[in-house]
């Protein structure tokens, strides 16, 4: 390093110094600032004859003050320095501008807090507010004087829970706190719950308890009635309780079966299967439940999976897959009456007024609903057996639905009171003597997927008026209208047309003038 470079340094250095003897100080006066002001005027006097007032101080208390004083405003209007006066000696300010009442004074001083009084006659109010507890006032700045001015009780503001109101003149707090703002949302945490005030900074709590009510289950903890936070733990799983419980919950009767009850007793027997043998022993008493229902549903079955109820005068049958035959075949000197009852609802066909055969039920078995001396409705579906509703003589009304292959020998049979039928779509033949001894049959619509109309279809249907056909039957067999008399084959489609030889071969073969096909 050269000379230079080692007085360039030098010269830096000095400067620095120099600048941190000027800045340190002024930080400190800085520091030291707002100092307050002297408290009270020694004597005020106005002489309106020369247009001034004095204002004179205590020396001792306002010498330094006195020295800094930066400005004097009158009414926020800055006074020139020629109109006021200075004197150190006599502690006097003297302001050479004509004052009035209201006027307001305020005087700066470097380092101090200002000064501001208002003049009114005699006294110098001063504008800070002073309170106590429940009033606010002005007081007069002139020593010894105790008039004050604009004394009345703190209002305004809003108190909290955290603050007390604040008066909206003097800005002083007052009056009692303010009631917690509780919201309604609750906290919790793992074993009680509460209400937090929404005031922030408030820590307060209400409603503080443990959670209570609901019931655990085996998955799930209990639901607290208050909060509704889960809680606890999951109750301990008992097989055997479970099992119970499952259990008792059964109702299984006659007049309320359905696939669903039948599903839960077969899940309960399978759940009392995988218990132990001791756990066994302790729901013995529940098991007589479960077995009764079993019992109850074997009782019902009229089918591989097919059941029935019965309630309110109404056989009702359920389930997937075919109804169980009363016979297999027919002879001609059988006793229907005879060989129809090992039916398992046997006890109720002397009470049943309506038949229900739900959707599912594939098939209704030879002889099914024969012989139902009070049957007046029937709404089925699905391939009718042989002889399904045969000697039914009060049976008024049949709905059907969902046909299905060969409606089965003298299904019909013998149904006295049977004004009206519609077959269902998706029969595609009809077996002998279907209608036969159906006196009272008036009306017959054949869907369009009907092929055959068997032998004796409508023998001695002696009231039937109109056979109306949808589709092309392809055979009508032998005595199909045997003894019916004034009855009309209308053929209602282009397809149905096609019939019409069928029809007529068949009528000429009879010698069975009376029908006629249009």
């Amino acid at each position: 390093m050269n000379k230079v470079e080692i007085c360039i340094k030098k010269i830096l250095f000095y400067i620095i110094f120099l600048m941190a003897v000027l800045i340190i100080p002024t930080m400190f006066v800085k520091a030291e600032s707002n100092k307050k002001s002297p408290k009270t005027i020694e004597s005020f006097k106005i002489d309106n004859t020369k247009g001034e007032c004095d204002f004179t101080y205590n020396l001792e208390d306002a010498a330094d003050w006195m020295e800094n004083i930066t400005g004097i405003k009158k009414n926020e209007q800055t006074i020139p320095v020629s109109k006021y006066t200075i004197s150190m000696e006599s502690a006097t300010i003297t302001i050479g501008i004509t004052l009035s009442e209201n006027d307001k004074i305020s005087i700066s001083s470097e380092g101090y807090q200002d000064i501001a009084f208002v003049i009114q006659g005699e006294h110098l109010f001063n504008t800070a507010w002073k309170h106590d507890e429940n009033t606010h006032w002005k007081e007069c700045m002139i020593k010894d004087c105790v008039e004050k001015t604009d004394i009345a009780e703190h209002s305004g503001g809003q108190a909290t829970c955290q603050k007390k109101a604040e008066c909206e003149v003097c800005s002083q707090e007052y009056g009692e706190f303010g009631a917690h703002n509780y919201g309604s949302e609750w906290k919790h945490d793992a074993t009680s719950h509460w209400r937090e005030c929404q005031t922030k900074g408030c820590t307060a709590q209400t409603d503080v308890a443990k959670h209570s009510g609901g019931q655990a289950t085996y998955q799930k903890k209990a639901i607290c009635s208050v909060c509704k936070i889960s809680y606890g733990e999951v109750k301990k799983e008992d097989k055997a309780a479970k099992v119970a419980t499952q259990i008792k919950k059964l109702d299984v009767k006659v007049s309320n079966l359905t696939m669903k009850k039948i599903s839960g007793v077969q899940a309960a027997r399978k759940a009392y299967n995988t218990l132990s043998k001791k756990e066994k022993y302790t729901i013995k008493k529940e098991v007589s439940t479960l077995t009764k229902a079993e019992t109850l549903i074997k009782q019902n079955n009229c089918g591989a999976n097919v059941y029935y109820r019965f309630s309110n005068n109404t056989l009702t049958i359920f389930g997937k897959g075919v109804m169980k035959n009363c016979f297999t075949k027919t002879t001609a000197n059988m006793n229907i009456g005879n060989a129809v009852r090992v039916r398992s609802y046997q006890k109720y066909i002397s009470k049943v007024v309506n038949i229900v055969v739900e959707n599912g039920v594939s098939k209704i078995g030879n002889g099914a609903f024969a012989c139902m001396p009070k049957l007046k409705t029937a709404k089925i579906q699905g391939n009718l057996g042989i002889a399904a509703l045969w000697g039914c003589t009060n049976l008024e009304k049949v709905t059907y639905t969902n046909g299905k292959g060969t409606m089965g020998f003298a299904c019909f049979g013998n149904c006295k009171k049977l004004r009206n039928m519609v077959i269902a779509e998706g029969v595609s033949s009809m077996n002998r003597s279907c209608f036969a001894g159906c006196t009272k049959l008036k009306t017959i619509e054949l869907p369009t997927t009907l092929k055959v109309v068997g032998e004796t279809s409508f023998h001695s249907c002696t009231s039937l008026r109109t056979v109306t056909v949808k589709g092309k039957v392809t055979k009508c067999k032998k005595d199909a209208f045997y003894k019916v008399k004034k009855c009309k084959i209308i053929l209602k489609t282009k397809a149905a047309k096609k019939s019409k030889k069928v029809f007529a071969k068949e009528l000429k073969q009879e010698g069975n003038k009376k029908v006629k096909i249009k």
